[in-house]
């Protein structure tokens, strides 16, 4: 929110309350995920990927979530997608719920 943004800026972090727990979120942990150079995924050395390992992965996002944009699931499973060299066991399965926020209550 604009005031979450605002106390970051001004104190260097906000509590952010989710149902029953409070988190610190610090602006060293935002600027980190900023600054994710996600074209690092198709770095990983090839002699380190193994065709017998099978990772599955999901990721499940309400389209109303108002807390993060069910688009960054998205562009998360365009991006492994698009990493994922042949044979490499990676599955990569993107879900959107519609009418759902980030906790999935329709």
């Amino acid at each position: 929110s604009a005031e979450q943004r605002a106390e970051l800026q001004s104190n260097g972090s906000f509590e952010w309350k989710v149902v029953n727990r409070n988190y610190l979120v610090e602006k060293s942990s935002v600027d980190e995920r900023l600054n994710l150079d996600m074209s690092k995924i198709k770095n990983v050395p090839q002699k380190l990927i193994s065709s017998k390992l099978t990772i599955n992965m999901i990721s499940v996002h309400g389209d109303k979530d108002e807390r993060i944009p069910w688009q960054d699931s998205q562009l998360l499973h365009e991006c492994i997608t698009k990493a994922s060299l042949p044979d490499t066991g990676l599955i990569h399965r993107f879900v959107k719920l519609d009418g759902c926020t980030h906790m999935f209550p329709s």
